[in-house]
């Protein structure tokens, strides 16, 4: 996402063989009536070129059911339920984040500004799932030539441009 509300998720998560070919949601499939699922889905992301602090990734946790019980006419339709939230932050320092994230879950909709924050700060008035543990694990994984991964790079490459000489790679 871009920004922090729906209207600003970018289209850059590749689609499935028979969904368009970007779109703005991914989801993953989970066993029936596990209590630890284990995710192994592969979720491929065009990232922009002018990546900054407010591109984030959000995961919304739903509890699909699978019965339907007598409710409120308007909320029948309603299989999903959503029951939890995490996020994280693309970029830090300048810098794409990569690795493995072990990320606690948030019970309500986050509040504003939380793109600019990691998970892991503890944000007052908020109720999370497990006392704020984390218990939602995600990896990045970057193969990328546009954004750098090692910040030494970064500064090598602007200093050979400023004094206009070839970079020396070691």
């Amino acid at each position: 996402m871009c920004g922090e509300d729906q209207g600003s998720a970018l289209a850059g998560i590749f689609g499935r063989s028979s969904c368009p070919e970007f779109t703005t949601e991914a989801y993953t499939t989970v066993l029936y009536h596990n209590k630890n699922p284990s995710l192994y889905d592969e979720i491929k992301l065009k990232l922009p070129a002018d990546l900054g602090d407010q591109h984030h990734l959000l995961f919304t946790f739903l509890h699909v059911s699978c019965q339907r019980k007598p409710v409120a006419p308007d909320q029948e339709k309603n299989v999903e339920t959503p029951i939890g939230y995490s996020w994280l932050p693309l970029c830090r320092n300048g810098k794409l984040t990569c690795g493995e994230f072990n990320l606690p879950v948030m019970q309500e909709e986050p509040p504003p500004n939380y793109s600019y924050i990691f998970p892991e700060v503890l944000l007052p008035g908020t109720r999370w799932i497990d006392n704020h543990k984390p218990i939602f694990n995600v990896v990045l994984d970057a193969h990328t030539t546009v954004h750098p991964l090692v910040s030494s790079y970064i500064y090598t490459l602007y200093y050979s441009i400023k004094i206009r000489s070839p970079p020396l790679v070691k």
